[in-house]
């Protein structure tokens, strides 16, 4: 199993989860390092999604690799869209070229503006920059 962002909060915290019910995982991170008996591998997406996919051979990724900006000016998604959008698709096609399954996770933020309890087909509706570009690619 890879899970991208695992020296991230989230990404710490699943890895953690997944080693204490004995899974093999597999991790990326680049300012920190990924949580203790996870096998960390150096990459910057999307530019290193093949080359990551090829060296840990997950059947499995688990995608919390994401900039952070809670700013919202709109010249963000520019900055923001190669670590997120960019990056998303280069793991989803790594993925189907590998033959793992990719299980890509957002936030209640790409659902803002909506009511309350979300439902499983509300439309996103993001408000900050840094969520819209897995919206409107």
């Amino acid at each position: 199993m890879l899970v991208t962002g695992a020296s991230g909060f989230l990404g710490h915290a699943v890895c953690k989860v997944l080693r204490a019910a004995g899974a093999d995982v597999h991790g990326t991170g680049r300012s920190r390092p990924v949580p203790a008996g996870v096998v960390a591998h150096r990459a910057d997406l999307p530019e290193d999604a093949r080359q990551v996919i090829a060296s840990s051979r997950p059947s499995v990724v688990i995608n919390l690799a994401s900039p952070v900006d809670l700013r919202r000016e709109p010249w963000l998604y520019t900055t923001l869209r190669p670590g997120i959008l960019d990056a998303t698709v280069a793991l989803a096609q790594a993925c189907s070229q590998a033959g793992a399954r990719l299980v890509q996770v957002g936030s209640c933020e790409e659902l803002a503006g909506g009511t309350v309890p979300f439902s499983a087909d509300a439309p996103p509706r993001p408000t900050r920059p840094s969520r819209r570009p897995r919206r409107f690619g």
